[in-house]
């Protein structure tokens, strides 16, 4: 930015004014080489992804190493959503960067068990996968789909067993449409002090945490301007149905489109 003869002036200046070089040192005058602080590429460990990571050559340890130490997911507030678990516990480690640094640690050999070391178990416990990272981070980290691909290489590949709750709460669609026929009896039974603490140990659910009651009607959506409910529903895993405010216009839109009427039934 300055020629040679100009930055001799600003060393006199600085010599005058600051004799013991306490005042940014090495910033403008005297200052360290271009490549002083960079960090050497460390080998990283190459695993056969189960995503495609399209924009990191397929490699998920390329797309940890998208973080480069912003911290934008660290700042003190924010006007989008990354990240809402550092937002609760103001720990790095909670954080998009501080969990891009564990999984790029172990992908490079740092940690010795890699993807399977319990810091990395830990650092992805509280990650949301709500995503806000995908938008928010300047370099466009998404730690939803780093925490897929990494529970997958830990239990699928490496062969962890999984936690009872993943497979419990995995299959709630399930579980709630077993329910949803005997739905008033299941929340008469929840109402017992002794078998909410049952379930909710047997899950892996926080004891504080409340659990929804089940519902014995279908669950419905908004289409073509008319209540229906989805072919299966996700929550409660039933099949169609429609309302019974239905006009008899909507019901012939919704018979053009290749929708049974005979098939329904009121929710």
């Amino acid at each position: 930015m300055y020629d040679a003869e100009s930055m001799q002036l600003f060393g006199a200046v600085k010599a005058i004014c600051d004799p013991d070089n306490l005042l940014n040192p090495g910033n403008i005058v005297e200052p360290a080489p271009l490549d002083a602080d960079l960090r050497a590429v460390r080998p990283r460990q190459a695993v056969t992804a189960g995503l495609r990571f399209l924009h990191d050559d397929g490699q998920l340890a390329n797309a940890v190493h998208r973080c480069t130490g912003v911290g934008k997911c660290v700042a003190p507030t924010t006007t989008g959503v990354m990240c809402p678990s550092f937002f609760a516990t103001r720990e790095e480690k909670d954080s998009t960067r501080g969990r891009t640094r564990v999984l790029q640690e172990a992908l490079d050999g740092t940690l010795v068990r890699g993807l399977g070391d319990p810091a990395v178990a830990e650092a992805l416990d509280l990650c949301l996968a709500c995503k806000g990272c995908v938008s928010d981070c300047p370099t466009g980290v998404d730690m939803a789909t780093y925490k897929s691909e990494t529970l997958h290489q830990l239990h699928d590949v490496l062969g962890e067993k999984r936690p009872r709750s993943h497979a419990l709460l995995g299959q709630l669609p399930r579980w709630a449409a077993l329910a949803a026929p005997v739905a008033p009896v299941v929340n008469r039974t929840m109402r017992f002090a002794v078998v909410q603490r049952a379930v909710k140990a047997l899950a892996g659910i926080d004891q504080r945490r409340s659990i929804p009651a089940s519902r014995l009607r279908r669950c419905a959506v908004r289409w073509l301007g008319v209540d229906v409910s989805v072919r299966r529903c996700r929550t409660c895993g039933s099949g169609p149905t429609r309302s019974a405010t239905t006009s008899s216009r909507a019901m012939r839109t919704q018979r053009s489109a290749g929708w049974r009427p005979a098939a329904w039934k009121l929710a």
